[in-house]
């Protein structure tokens, strides 16, 4: 059932990538008319525009650990670096560092929410992404300095957002924020600098009223199959 449940989750994910380039790279979309306009980015159907993601996001946000690190603390709440950033619905929960409830009572930043993308921001494996949502991987969670938190505003939707940060040409700008530097990392602002289309509303909100039950699937099969694999290691 684990298997089939990942089975399941690559397609359900690879539908949803589907429809993203259709709709807004192929820019066939219901009720396209063919009409372009010239932009930065080559040309998309009038009426819709590029921009930079400061307009789109409602918030950036990063998180925090205790000075000195985690330490050894084997429970507590869930304090996600970059070891969990790595796609739709991959998480491993072996992996897991842990801070206190009293550390998590004072954070002022960095608490997860349903939707969120979350990016990141430094070391080898700058750039990759997921959306957690749905509780997945946990109800009440956070990330640590290694991360961002990426929210949009009514502009977009954090589905939108995923997708259009999940482009391999995206990916590389992500990269390339910072690539002079020795260190390889990004900050607010350069994040923030990055372009991304802005579609008609009404399109966005269509794209994500038929892709978030896709999504919805996908992680509570995450969640099953986590429950499926607690129970096999303990007959084991």
């Amino acid at each position: 059932k684990i298997e089939l449940n990942r089975q399941t989750n690559a397609t359900l994910e690879a539908i949803a990538q589907a429809i993203f380039k259709e709709w807004f790279v192929d820019f066939n979309y219901p009720g396209a008319t063919g009409e372009m306009v010239e932009s930065e980015l080559g040309p998309i159907p009038k009426g819709w525009r590029v921009g930079v993601l400061s307009e789109v996001l409602s918030s950036t946000e990063s998180g925090s650990r205790p000075k000195g690190g985690v330490g050894d603390l084997s429970e507590g709440i869930p304090s996600i670096g970059a070891e969990n950033i790595n796609g739709l619905g991959i998480y491993d929960y072996s992996k897991e560092k842990f801070v206190s409830k009293e550390f998590f009572t004072k954070l002022k930043s960095g608490i997860v929410k349903s939707e969120d993308v979350l990016l990141y921001k430094d070391g080898a494996s700058l750039g990759r992404k997921t959306m957690f949502m749905d509780n997945f991987p946990h109800q009440t969670c956070a990330i640590n300095e290694h991360v961002f938190i990426l929210r949009s505003n009514t502009l977009i939707n954090q589905l939108f957002l995923y997708f259009w940060l999940d482009q391999s040409y995206m990916t590389e700008n992500i990269k390339n924020i910072n690539s002079n530097s020795a260190q390889p990392g990004i900050n607010q602002p350069g994040v923030r600098s990055l372009p991304i289309l802005i579609p008609e509303k009404e399109i966005s909100q269509r794209f994500e009223q038929i892709v978030k039950p896709l999504l919805s699937k996908l992680f509570n099969n995450c969640k099953e199959s986590n429950s499926l694999s607690h129970i096999r290691d303990v007959l084991l």
